[in-house]
């Protein structure tokens, strides 16, 4: 099974403020720290920089911002830089698939034809990967390794080690309690997002007029999360809430707070159920739709539910390419944001999704449909008609 593939994400596409906002975040010492650490760590002397967080404390906008002082310091190109998300459903061979692509990339082919065939043995692959680490990257960076539970990582780590590459990893918990202590030079950071309402209004534009006592209470309750205290004020402001409602939503924070004290609390989780209870049932479903997307989706036209989930900072919408009289725009949603309806979908095992009548207003497979020519849309709708058991010849 191929499984979901790794994301590879180049310096470019890194957030434009990373070095910004990663160095107003409360740890920017351990960001000076861990430059410094990684700067300094001989060339073939095994170094690991690992950032632990809450999901949506910026974890990956620190680790861009250290990647970005790194280049910018000449201690390695843009190329030398190899910066890889790990996705929810990915495994073993998708890993080896995108090895392989990134060998094809980089004109290794014959180590891109090792990588990716199935057939070929998991010792001759690791000793591909550590050649193909050695001569083209001088720095990675893993990015969610636990989404996992350290699977990849744990089939990477050797490699890692042995080809001596500098090593970024971002994730929920520490990897050595999972067995990982073989790095010569090892630093943690233990990221807890902002600390006070300045950084909040330099990283964050908030757009509702919270009374500052209020604002500092939330902050407080969500533990600084840059994602939680955006979205939370996504919601006071959507929704037009008088100072008491938002009082009246802080307590209810504080109270799921307290009732989950016993177990670790996610707390963009938390926000997010606190406003599934207002959103419409067909809302939700579009959430749950989207959720399962592993690309951004493509729209010509925006529904009244999704700019109101854009509102709510619940889903990015960005300006894409202009075709013939249309423009086309892409709807992505934020990692821990999509973890968490994820979690909601195999809940209720898609049974609101595929069952409730209320989404016919919106639906994933439609707007994929309508990006066709009209003549591939009636192929579809003929493949569709007969239960999808074949391929149709005229395709």
């Amino acid at each position: 099974m191929l499984g979901v593939q790794l994301k590879h994400i180049l310096p470019p596409d890194f957030d434009p403020n990373a070095r910004i906002n990663g160095t107003q975040l409360s740890n920017n010492e351990d960001y000076g720290v861990a430059v410094s650490l990684i700067e300094k760590c001989d060339k073939g002397q095994s170094c690991c920089v690992q950032i632990i967080g809450d999901p949506g404390n910026g974890r990956t906008t620190l680790a861009q911002a250290i990647c970005t002082s790194l280049i910018d310091n000449n201690y390695c190109s843009v190329q030398q830089l190899l910066f890889t998300k790990v996705q929810p459903g990915s495994n073993e061979n998708s890993m080896w698939n995108f090895f392989g692509e990134l060998a094809k990339d980089k004109q290794e082919k014959e180590t891109a034809s090792v990588l990716s065939l199935t057939s070929t043995k998991i010792l001759k692959k690791l000793e591909a990967l550590v050649q193909l680490l050695q001569i083209h990257f001088k720095v990675v960076c893993l990015d969610d390794v636990d989404c996992d539970s350290f699977f990849l990582f744990k089939l990477l780590s050797s490699a890692l080690l042995r080809a001596s590459c500098k090593v970024i990893i971002t994730s929920s918990e520490d990897v050595k309690n999972h067995g990982f202590s073989a790095w010569e030079m090892f630093h943690s950071v233990h990221f807890n997002g902002f600390t006070d309402t300045q950084q909040i209004h330099q990283s964050i534009t908030l757009s509702s007029l919270l009374h500052h006592s209020l604002l500092s209470r939330a902050i407080q309750i969500l533990s600084g999360n840059p994602v939680a205290i955006k979205v939370f004020d996504s919601f006071v402001n959507t929704f037009s809430l008088s100072v008491e409602q938002v009082e009246e939503q802080i307590n209810n924070l504080e109270s799921n707070l307290q009732l989950n004290n016993q177990q670790p609390h996610n707390t963009v989780q938390l926000v997010l159920m606190l406003i599934s209870n207002w959103l419409d049932q067909s809302d939700f479903i579009i959430l749950l739709q989207l959720s399962q997307l592993r690309q951004p989706l493509p729209v010509t036209d925006f529904t009244q539910s999704l700019s109101k989930l854009e509102h709510l900072s619940l889903l990015d919408i960005k300006q894409g390419v202009q075709t013939n009289d249309k423009i086309a725009y892409f709807v992505t949603m934020q990692n821990c944001i999509q973890r968490h309806f994820q979690d909601e979908f195999r809940k209720d095992k898609g049974n609101k999704v595929f069952c409730c009548k209320e989404n016919e207003q919106f639906d994933v497979l439609q707007t994929w449909l309508s990006l066709l020519s009209k003549e591939l849309q009636v192929l579809v709708i003929d493949a569709e008609e007969n239960a999808w058991p074949f391929v149709p010849e005229k395709w």
